[in-house]
């Protein structure tokens, strides 16, 4: 179990950091493997402990970066200065690869990878993007336009599935809304001719300035029914600052997703600043639905399941001691909150249906905080079910 009481085993974990260049000037010690950051032993523990690993600003030259169980798909940026210019690296773990695939950008500054359905249980894939943007006047200078490339690309691929950008985008926000506030129908011509934005929770943000591409940022947001994490998702309430520099501090470094990947969302969070880069790593965890996916890559086949031979199939989950604690802060999150919240205003067409819903909604609590009981080939004998709590598949 994590720090907010989830079982890992139904967890997708995703770091983002500005790594500011994968080089480091510390010789080789018993601290250090080489003179690549990664390499360093308490960055490499950091790192590992993720299904993708996303790093920007790598002012690589090359594409020769190398991580032990990982596939790298890297971008270069030929230039004549003595190291690369930004530069973006994803690291996806080997075990994964029938699940995640990469999708080359038009910019170097950005990387997609498709995230298969199957991981999550929803109706369709996921598109990530590792993403840096230069401030900017160094865009101006470059002749870049990233944000624009985005913006056509996001555009491109949400027709197929979901968003999710990880990134420092050099942009300030301040908590202005990344949505329509109250939004309505009153002066569209037919009632399925606009899709209504969802009212999400203010935002929290330590930092509450705002700069030309915070406006950017902001826009391509509404734009494209995509949603800020910072500052409104557990793990990060208070909208932590993500970059120390020498003239003050800033949040820059954003989770943002698709309106519709609320409900998958389990936590968003800050870390702590590092001696090696003057970002805060951001991480992301994901709801999976599907154990064997995340631990075999040719999870067995099964049948499904009769309404009928459902009704008459039970997981069971251990409840400790510790359990009520987690069940409860599972219960309290961001997202089981909202899904309760859509539960109590949504019509039901009968009171089988609603018991359902209710049922699944606190089956998800419990697959998220609990450890599911283990069945036990053992000679039968006459058992009671204390110490356990059941929920059966209805």
């Amino acid at each position: 179990m994590d720090s907010l009481g989830l079982n890992q085993n139904n967890v997708f974990k995703i770091i983002s950091r500005n790594i500011q260049g994968l080089k480091t000037r510390l010789k080789p010690t018993n601290q250090t493997i080489s003179n690549t950051k990664l390499n360093i032993k308490s960055v490499k523990s950091n790192l590992s402990k993720f299904d993708i690993i996303c790093l920007d600003k790598t002012w690589a030259k090359d594409k020769s970066l190398v991580f032990q169980d990982y596939k790298v798909h890297s971008t270069v940026q030929n230039t004549t200065s003595k190291r690369g210019r930004a530069g973006v690296s994803v690291l996806i773990r080997n075990k994964h690869s029938d699940f995640v695939s990469n999708i080359k950008s038009a910019s170097p500054n950005i990387i997609w990878s498709r995230l298969k359905r199957h991981l999550f249980g929803i109706r369709s894939d996921i598109f990530l993007a590792a993403v840096y943007l230069p401030p900017l006047q160094s865009q101006r200078k470059a002749g870049e336009d990233i944000l624009s490339v985005l913006e056509q690309e996001i555009h491109k691929f949400s027709k197929q599935g979901q968003i999710i950008l990880l990134g420092d985008f050099n942009a300030r926000t301040g908590t202005l809304n990344d949505f329509i506030e109250n939004d309505c129908q009153d002066f569209t011509a037919t009632d399925n001719a606009y899709d209504l934005d969802k009212n999400w929770p203010k935002r929290n943000n330590a930092d509450y300035s705002f700069n030309k591409l915070g406006d950017e940022t902001l826009r391509l947001c509404i734009g494209n029914k995509l949603r800020i994490l910072n500052g409104r998702v557990t793990g990060d309430l208070d909208g932590k600052l993500t970059s120390y520099q020498y003239n003050g501090a800033s949040t820059v470094d954003y989770g943002i997703v698709s309106e519709h990947l609320q409900n998958i969302v389990l936590g968003f969070q800050v870390q702590a600043l590092t001696p090696y880069s003057d970002h805060c790593p951001i991480t992301l965890k994901l709801a999976c639905s599907n154990r064997k996916i995340m631990y075999s890559t040719n999870p067995p086949k099964k049948p499904p399941r009769t309404e009928a031979s459902s009704r008459y199939y039970f997981t069971k989950f251990l409840w400790k001691p510790e359990s009520k604690d987690k069940f409860i802060s599972t219960l309290s999150s961001f997202n089981i909150q909202n899904r309760l919240k859509s539960f109590n205003v949504e019509h039901h067409s009968s009171i089988d249906d609603e018991i359902s819903q209710l049922h699944q909604i606190l089956k998800s609590v419990a697959e998220i905080s609990l450890v599911p009981s283990r069945r036990k080939t053992r000679k039968k004998t006459k058992k009671t079910n204390h110490g356990m709590i059941i929920f059966a598949d209805i």
